[in-house]
């Protein structure tokens, strides 16, 4: 039945294909003469990069497809009307830019928007981000570059570059790049693993290679791939990456202007080459380079221009790098990305990575990012923010391998939060990365909320390993810890970590790891298969084989077994339902509870089968009605973690129920849908921190003697030190004597009542009220 549907669709489509028009048809070229024969009659070849033996997407004029069929070329058809998928992209696109509320990641930009985005990123973070013009283009245009990097990190911090747009049709390379470097930059401070990464190693964007070329393809030929060069003879435009001196002119590339491949009149006769050369030269401590291209989701390692690949601990670290990335992409998003050199994809003389690699003797990636196929270069805008989540991991991880002299590890998880005025335990484990760890060289310092480092005591666990307790810390302050070693090298390397003190109140924290009474189903279901479960799911196309718990195994998902195969037991025929059980959120008024989920989604090709989707909803009346708070677009896969504000959508009752909905909506159209980690947790400070311990005039006698006003005030001080000489343990014993800031025991009471007592109280009364 399912490939019936898929059979009627591709039917319907090509019946309604009209002549005179460009169609992409892929097929595989034996010889290098049915590759020539193919470039002559094609208008266009949609692979970033093609050669004998491997599938190629052939853009072409409907009436020459026979030409195809006479050199004995089976191919089949991928795009019934080109231009048709280029209106429809301008469209959306226009339409996007009409929506008042959309993100800059939800749509593509122009040349002139580009640069301004990089604009703003180096006003709002100055003292992370320089911006350079590296060169002009050839139309003069500036290529412009700018640095990530914290000014803590060491002058000779180790270099990482990451450019893309040598291709010009490839869009959703420069939208990525700005991606990866826009969350560090709003990650750095809160998140301890980009911190860590914006401290150690500077990171260079170079998001749009080749200016002249991309604004071609906004203003004339979507399709554009080379520079603007004219080559005198008629053609126009050199192959970018085909124009670098490493195998220049070999195979792979081209010596006629009109190719899609030109390699140009020489090495680097091109000012775009030029540029990112010259700045990769001014480098010296550049250590790793990617270059961003799109389409076929693989992760490509040297070498490109002969068959042949890095020998010894270089080729170990690539493969090992490349399946750890690509595991990460799809523990991300759920999409498959291919590592491997990238001659053994088929040979590409005179490209960037090979320079890098042999030329600036750097670890040099060639990365091909969405679609795996169809719709090639023309990815959909609502693509581009899952396409730099699943890239980002992947650039941190390389950033890390490559550039980090030491990696960092905390077995217990890196803390966030802590409960106000309790001690935080933290652990964590330094290992060799580029360079090797002095023993005993790891120190520890911290800082509260406005105040300055200043060391901190720790124990050491093992050769590598630190543990230390952080201050009691008052609701609503944050404490900062960093972590200082040193290399054999000479190198010197900073973690840090930011926890927030906060009171945290979970009404529903479900890992699905236990049954806490889900109801699977509801009387108002038609689906006939592929009912919610609690299970370990069988991985298949569309269906996970992990869960996204830390160290767990299920998760709700629709039909876990599959069977072998990837369209048995998913849902069919309707709706199917899942439902949580009730949940008391009667204390939640004053604490604005968030509700948080990871969820799967996939329907394969929803673009026909527009009857399919996933629901949810909250009730706040045992069900009797229900209010949609989430219907996702992105309906290809993969865990994506979502919020919501629960009191924006029902009042905090003791009737509060969710519910999961997927639908099958047509005819056997495959539909997947998962969910994980639900949790509907309240962070707030409901007082105004321990200091504040009476109401400010109330005298001994009085019934608000003792009673907490929302303010700290010399009363409170009064208060306790009255407390104090009566020894009332109750309420003044709250450190163990002799405890010091960093000591396991401070700040926790040790059955008497001692002028640390008095010491700590002061601390905590400076403060004031949160």
């Amino acid at each position: 039945m399912k490939h019936t549907a898929l059979a009627l669709i591709a039917s319907a489509v090509l019946a309604g294909a009209a002549s005179a028009r460009d169609v992409v048809v892929r097929l595989t070229c034996d010889t290098p003469e049915q590759l020539e024969q193919v470039e002559s009659v094609a208008a266009s070849i949609w692979n970033c990069r093609y050669g004998v033996g491997a599938p190629i997407d052939v853009q072409i004029d409907e009436s020459r497809v026979g030409e195809l069929d006479r050199l004995g070329l089976t191919h089949t058809l991928v795009v019934p009307d080109v231009q048709a998928v280029f209106d429809a992209e301008r469209g959306e696109i226009e339409s996007r830019r009409r929506l008042r509320d959309i993100t800059w990641f939800e749509n593509y930009h122009t040349y002139d928007e580009i640069n301004a985005y990089i604009d703003q990123l180096a006003g709002e973070f100055p003292g992370l981000v320089t911006v350079r013009t590296i060169g002009t283009s050839l139309e003069g245009r500036e290529i412009r570059a700018f640095d990530v990097v914290s000014p803590d990190a060491p002058a000779d911090a180790p270099v990482v570059l990451f450019n893309a747009g040598q291709h010009a049709r490839e869009w959703i390379g420069p939208a990525t790049t700005l991606y990866i470097a826009d969350r560090m930059l709003r990650e750095f401070g809160s998140d301890g693993r980009t911190s860590d990464v914006v401290n150690n190693v500077r990171v260079v964007f170079v998001p749009l290679v080749n200016p002249d070329g991309y604004v071609y393809t906004w203003n004339v030929n979507r399709n554009w791939r080379k520079n603007r060069r004219n080559n005198g003879d008629g053609t126009w435009g050199v192959d970018n990456n085909r124009n670098w001196s490493e195998y220049w002119g070999g195979s792979g590339s081209s010596d006629y202007g009109g190719s899609e491949t030109y390699h140009g009149a020489a090495p680097f006769s091109e000012p775009e080459t030029r540029a990112l050369r010259d700045l990769a030269l001014s480098e010296p401590h550049l250590v790793a380079h990617v270059d961003w291209h799109s389409y076929s989701q693989l992760l490509l390692y040297p070498y490109d221009g002969f068959q042949s690949s890095p020998i010894g601990s270089e080729r170990d670290f690539f493969v090992a790098l490349g399946d750890d990335m690509a595991e990460t992409i799809w523990h991300t998003t759920g999409r498959n990305y291919t590592p491997e050199p990238g001659y053994q994809l088929y040979i590409a003389s005179g490209t960037c990575s090979d320079w890098f690699s042999l030329g600036a003797s750097a670890r040099s990636w060639t990365f091909e990012l969405r679609p795996e196929g169809s719709p090639g270069f023309v990815l959909p805008p609502d693509e581009i923010i899952p396409t730099g989540r699943e890239m980002l991991g992947a650039a941190l991880q390389l950033i890390e391998r490559s550039g980090m002299p030491l990696l960092i590890d905390y077995p217990a998880g890196h803390p966030a939060f802590t409960e106000p005025e309790t001690p935080t335990h933290v652990e964590a484990f330094l290992t060799d990365s580029t360079e090797a760890l002095t023993p005993g060289s790891i120190a520890v310092s911290w800082r509260p909320q406005g105040g300055s480092f200043s060391p901190l005591s720790s124990s050491p666990v093992g050769a590598n390993g630190v543990e230390f307790w952080l201050p009691p810390t008052p609701c609503g302050r944050t404490v900062e810890y960093t972590i200082d070693a040193t290399t054999a090298r000479g190198s010197a390397v900073r973690f840090t970590g930011t926890v927030l003190a906060i009171e945290t109140t979970a009404y529903l924290d479900d890992d699905a790891e236990t049954d806490q009474g889900w109801v699977y189903g509801d009387p108002s279901d038609t689906g006939t298969d592929g009912q919610w479960e609690r299970g370990d799911p069988d991985r298949t196309l569309l269906q996970p084989d992990f869960d996204t718990s830390e160290g767990g195994t299920f998760c709700f998902v629709t039909g876990a077994a599959e069977e072998g195969y990837d369209l048995n037991n998913d849902v069919d025929g309707g709706t199917v339902s899942l439902i949580s059980p009730r949940i008391d959120l009667t204390g939640a008024g004053g604490t604005d509870p968030t509700l948080s989920y990871q969820r799967w989604v996939y329907t394969w090709i929803n673009d026909y089968f527009t009857d399919d989707w996933f629901r949810v909803s909250i009730s706040d009346d045992d069900g009797a009605t229900w209010t949609v708070i989430d219907e996702p677009t992105e309906k290809k896969g993969g865990w994506n973690l979502v919020e919501h504000r629960v009191l924006d959508y029902v009042a905090p009752t003791s009737e509060v129920r969710l519910r999961f909905q997927a639908n099958d909506g047509a005819a056997d159209s495959p539909v997947e849908m998962g969910v994980d980690d639900v949790r509907i947790i309240a962070r707030a400070c409901t007082g105004c921190g321990p200091a504040d311990l009476t109401t400010q005039g109330a005298g001994a006698g009085d019934p608000a003697y003792g009673v907490p006003d929302g303010a700290v005030t010399a009363a409170d001080v009064n208060y306790f030190v009255n407390a104090w000489v009566a020894q009332d343990l109750a309420t003044a014993d709250l450190t163990a004597q002799g405890a010091g800031v960093g000591d396991p025991g401070y700040g926790v009471p040790d059955g008497a009542v001692t002028a640390a007592d008095l010491q700590y109280y002061v601390n905590l009364w400076v403060l004031g009220c949160p």
